[in-house]
């Protein structure tokens, strides 16, 4: 039985018998949608015109645009109190004398109101508003999916009526741009889409902050070879780049796929099997991506494949005209295997770059390419499809550029990673003596003398200092600086501030621990994300940190 259309035929059958009941109830929910900016507000959500993330700005209202929703566009700058959230009640007695605080926001010309007296205004609230889930809640799917957090953009809540009497038109659509000269890297997507319009043009990334007309740049930076700047650069090379794709299931990795297409970035398609089957994948290759495999596969699974029994083809032929296509196999079955562990090894220890997500970063470190980094199994963390804090820890990797300090990252259980060499760092104690735990060690006959504060890691040495008790006895086993794995991306430090949007219980389990890691194996890097990058379509705010690892594929450090 054909369930879909069957489904089909069912709903325009109804649709055309009671047309009129549809038809009224249609303009009822457009009625009221148009009053919900006075009724349960809010009055609009507005973005502000002149962020730095326009790429990411822009793909956002036309994804509102595609679904029905208006987009206005403020025709001069405003400042208004966004009225949100509630001010908390007044106290009793007041000091005349308080510095008081303009709660007006500043928006600049062009910013971009979204009305809430429109028929799908309910629409765009739910897909810009912020989302609670308790922990108890038994859950599908995503739990947050803010999609100003995911796109890395800033936006406000108004509640204030008055921003509905702004002056405003409707929005017309970005014009087209031309890449300019110098490309301001601000982690924006419209960075990549420029850099790979023209894959013929010359261009470098500047390594140290440079001055052009007055106007100071940043590191990563990218500009064309004739501006090159006087600063320290390294010339951008356009990588060969191939997407790496189990037969266990196709639709994590769709959405990398997905991303890349978005970007104009083009890629090849090879499956685990043939990665087995090519001893030298860094003649072909200088950038492979292992996206996700989704559901519950193991990285045994990954390696090993389904169970041994009668061949399962993925082919197009006359009785399966709709498979096959994109790539093709006479059995799903087999997996990697240690051959394919084995090339891919091989391909980074020759200078390719692997990046790997989720299950893929879990194999990774399981299989013993990415070194000094464990896998560990939270007890008690919720966090289904969840948009958290993360803090950029060394903002000198060109992964990172044009980052703040700050971003939201979409996470969703696992995995949780440590970096560094032997177990799990001891908790903080007194040493062992006389008195109890919270008690002073004082030597009998001697006077108190206080425990000198322990030297806090430099960036990069965190997990791989050396003992404090006869550290001669092992530095033969120490990791030289250039193997050990670097942190770039963490999770905020503080549980209490992870939670942007969705569901979060357990926090402690992941807070400071790593989101992206980068660890080098001899000439190549293996990039690890415990967050999905390239999810949906909608993280665009995370895109950056795949593009920058792809443009700076050969100088990483």
């Amino acid at each position: 039985m054909n369930y879909q259309q069957s489904g089909l035929l069912l709903a325009l059958s109804d649709f055309a018998d009671r047309k009129q009941h549809f038809l009224e109830q249609f303009y009822l929910l457009g009625k009221r949608s148009i009053a919900k900016a006075a009724n349960e507000g809010p009055s609009a959500w507005v973005f502000d015109g002149a962020q730095k993330r326009q790429g990411q700005l822009t793909d956002l209202m036309w994804l509102l645009r595609q679904h029905g929703v208006e987009v206005q566009v403020a025709d001069a700058p405003f400042s208004i109190n966004p009225e949100w959230p509630p001010a908390p009640p007044a106290p009793a007695v007041t000091d005349d004398k308080a510095k008081k605080t303009d709660p007006a926001v500043n928006f600049a010309k062009g910013s971009y109101i979204i009305r809430m007296d429109q028929p799908y205004s309910r629409l765009a609230d739910a897909m810009l508003d912020i989302q609670y889930v308790r922990s108890d809640e038994k859950v599908y799917d995503d739990t947050g999916w803010t999609l100003g957090y995911l796109k890395n953009v800033d936006f406000k809540r108004v509640a204030n009526p008055a921003v509905l009497k702004v002056p405003m038109h409707a929005w017309a659509g970005a014009p087209a741009v031309t890449a300019p000269a110098i490309l301001e890297n601000n982690a924006d997507t419209s960075v990549a889409r420029a850099v790979w319009t023209d894959r013929n043009a010359h261009w470098v990334v500047a390594d140290e902050p440079f001055t052009v007309d007055g106007k100071k740049y940043a590191a990563g930076t990218i500009v064309t070879a004739s501006s090159k700047p006087a600063s320290k650069s390294h010339e951008l090379h356009i990588p060969r780049i191939a997407i790496l794709h189990t037969w266990l299931r196709t639709q994590d990795e769709g959405w990398f796929r997905l991303g890349l297409e978005s970007l104009g970035i083009p890629y090849s398609y090879l499956s685990t099997q043939d990665a087995a089957r090519i001893p030298n994948l860094r003649d072909k290759y200088d950038v492979i991506l292992f996206a996700p495999t989704g559901g519950n596969n193991s990285a045994s699974e990954i390696v090993n494949g389904l169970p041994p029994g009668p061949p399962l083809p993925w082919r197009k032929t006359e009785v399966t005209p709709n498979l096959g296509g994109i790539d093709e196999t006479d059995d799903i079955r087999p997996g990697l295997g240690l051959a394919g562990v084995d090339n891919l090894t091989r391909f980074v220890e020759s200078g390719g770059l692997l990046i790997t997500a989720r299950d893929t970063s879990t194999w990774a470190v399981q299989y013993g390419l990415a070194r000094w980094v464990r896998v560990i199994e939270p007890q008690k963390l919720r966090a289904p499809g969840t948009i958290l804090l993360a803090t950029v820890t060394d903002k000198k990797s060109p992964i990172a550029a044009g980052y703040d300090d700050t971003l939201p990252i979409y996470y969703a259980n696992s995995p949780v990673f440590q970096v560094g060499a032997g177990g799990a760092p001891a908790p903080e104690s007194r040493p062992s003596g006389r008195g109890g735990k919270s008690d002073p060690d004082i030597a009998q006959g001697r006077p108190f003398v206080a425990m000198p504060e322990k030297p806090k890691a430099a960036p990069g040495e965190e997990g791989f200092q050396a003992a404090e008790d006869a550290p001669w006895n092992s530095d033969f086993a120490l990791v030289m600086p250039e193997d050990r794995p670097r942190v770039i991306v963490s999770f905020a430090k503080q549980a209490d501030q992870l939670l942007l949007s969705g569901m979060l219980d357990g926090g402690d389990e992941i807070a400071g621990k790593p989101v992206v890691i980068d660890a080098p194996r001899g000439k190549g890097h293996i990039l690890l994300f415990a967050n999905n990058p390239m999810w949906r379509q909608n993280t665009q705010g995370s895109y950056a940190l795949v593009t920058n690892a792809i443009m700076n594929w050969d100088h990483l450090r």
